[in-house]
């Protein structure tokens, strides 16, 4: 199951960093960034897709309760994390 992130608006954000005039603002940008989040916060297809994931998380945090795990540290997570990578490249 794929939960997509609200786009931000890129006018916006576009605008925003035009304005700097060489400064970093972060919290300006900052702010054009919350008011985008805010923004797909009140829409409802976006509280669905919370949900759906919000539910999706309970699952897989109840399943991982009973993992056993054959390896600790770094052994453990490695070949996961190696096959990530190569997906990923």
């Amino acid at each position: 199951m794929a939960v997509a992130c609200a786009p931000v608006p890129a006018r916006a954000v576009g605008r925003h960093l035009a304005a700097l005039d060489g400064a970093p603002d972060l919290a300006g940008l900052r702010r054009v960034l919350a008011d985008a989040r805010d923004a797909a916060a009140r829409r409802d297809e976006v509280r669905d897709r919370i949900a759906t994931f919000r539910s999706a998380l309970e699952s897989v945090r109840r399943a991982a309760a009973d993992w056993e795990l054959a390896e600790v540290g770094w052994e453990a997570v490695a070949p996961g994390l190696h096959k990530s990578y190569k997906k990923g490249r």
